[in-house]
């Protein structure tokens, strides 16, 4: 695999972290404390425009230094690439307002901005084709199922990867992960310009965190810009096999889940609380799996590793299942989801131990 879009917007990322951390501590935009929030101190909240600004310059500068090939794939995807550019830039232009604001942004606007980007993806032809690994009735007489699904998987992904931003590097390692497993999905599939994509984005993060590590001593947060960028980034990326009107490459919403199943559940998790508690879901809390690990003594350092090791685990898996027969690939993801509940629960009986 070419790997000069990760290095390259690795570097632009990292170097862009100290000028950005020189402009937010300028004007005080330091990330809040509250009850979701493990760190203590005044911390930087703005390295997501970094990430933001490193993506963009590699995915739109890099082709013009190499044979063409990058040129012509974004051409002919053109369709499709530029509503996906434009919910990005929407997305990240609400989480750079909250940013700069000092967190004054109300919830329900991001979440408005969050429906229109989807609409907009979707809208242009950009859906899930099937449950698995191969083109069904979601690619046919059930569109329109199709496309609610991917709308509410957007918004839903979109706000697992904010939600789960409450600890040095949780959110960007995840979502590094996951974009290095769909580059390396994409490249075996033969789809080189997705798999560019991908490591672009992966690059920006990596280059993140160097400003996010190590764990608990971080000298920048991503904020609502990076976190809520990366949320609908990753959402699209199962999206991104596509010329057109035919699909080249399927990652349907079974594979797609299991790949950020740890965010997802924990933002399942979440919602079912709050709303069994009676409150507003965008309330904080300290039932995070990274909150229950904390609480109950864990080092960050240790409960990034378990992190990590679980969603890696998912990646591999997701991997291995793409290579598989269809009823081989069920089974594998099968494996992979109840791999995750174990670990979720064994967190939750963490919290009850304490108590007792």
């Amino acid at each position: 695999m070419h790997i000069l879009p990760l290095l390259v917007s690795t570097i632009l990322s990292a170097a862009s972290m100290p000028a950005i951390l020189y402009v937010a501590e300028r004007r005080n935009l330091y990330d809040s404390l509250g009850a979701r929030k493990i760190h203590t101190g005044n911390i930087p909240r703005l390295g997501g425009a970094g990430i933001f600004i490193a993506f963009f310059l590699v995915v739109l500068g890099l082709p013009l230094a190499e044979d063409g090939g990058l040129i012509q794939g974004l051409a002919s995807r053109a369709d499709l690439l530029v509503p996906v550019a434009v919910g990005a830039f929407l997305v990240h232009g609400i989480g750079l307002w909250d940013d700069l604001t000092g967190g004054k942004v109300r919830a329900v606007w991001k979440l408005i901005v969050q429906i229109l980007a989807a609409v907009i993806v979707v809208g242009q032809g950009l859906r899930f084709g099937g449950l698995n690994f191969a083109p069904d009735n979601l690619a046919g007489s059930l569109r329109w199922v199709s496309s609610v699904i991917t709308c509410v998987w957007i918004v839903g992904v979109t706000n697992a990867i904010n939600l789960i931003d409450g600890m040095d590097g949780l959110a960007g390692g995840i979502s590094l992960i996951a974009s290095l497993a769909y580059s390396i999905f994409f490249f075996l599939k033969g789809d080189l310009l997705s798999a560019f994509l991908c490591l672009s984005l992966a690059g920006a993060i990596a280059g993140f965190l160097t400003a996010n590590f190590p764990a608990p001593k971080a000298k920048l947060f991503m904020g609502d810009s990076g976190s809520l960028f990366l949320g609908f980034c990753l959402s699209v990326m199962p999206l991104l096999g596509h010329t057109g009107d035919v699909e080249m490459v399927t990652v349907g919403v079974i594979p797609a889940t299991l790949v950020l199943f740890v965010p997802v559940y924990d933002t399942l998790r979440a919602v079912w609380r709050r709303t069994k508690a009676g409150v507003s879901i965008a309330s904080a809390d300290r039932l995070h799996i990274h909150h229950l690990f904390f609480d109950a003594g864990f080092r960050p350092i240790s409960i990034l590793a378990i992190v990590y090791g679980v969603t890696a685990v998912q990646a591999i898996i997701f991997l291995v299942a793409s290579r598989l027969p269809q009823y081989l690939a069920f089974l594998a993801e099968l494996i992979g989801f109840c791999g995750t509940l174990i670990v979720f629960r064994f967190a939750a009986s963490l919290q009850i131990n304490n108590k007792e």
